[in-house]
């Protein structure tokens, strides 16, 4: 289990089946975005600072991490 994280929990997050995170845990396959949405929400981040960096400069998305809808 990474960071305490079983495959199975990985799986039910993002809707897919555990032989999946293992296959991206390998390299032989990579998350679609719709999984790593689920990922991301499921664990509190935001999909476009995992995906672009923290440090994307968006107003909106300022505005939106301001909010205290999500956490940084």
């Amino acid at each position: 289990a990474r960071g305490g994280i079983s495959q199975a929990t990985w799986a039910a997050l993002a809707g897919v089946n555990q032989a999946t995170i293992s296959r991206w845990e390998h390299g032989a396959l990579h998350p679609d975005a719709d999984a790593l949405g689920r990922l991301a929400e499921a664990r509190g981040f935001c999909l476009a600072c995992v995906v672009i960096g923290p440090h994307h400069n968006s107003l909106r998305h300022r505005r939106w991490h301001d909010s205290g809808v999500i956490d940084d």
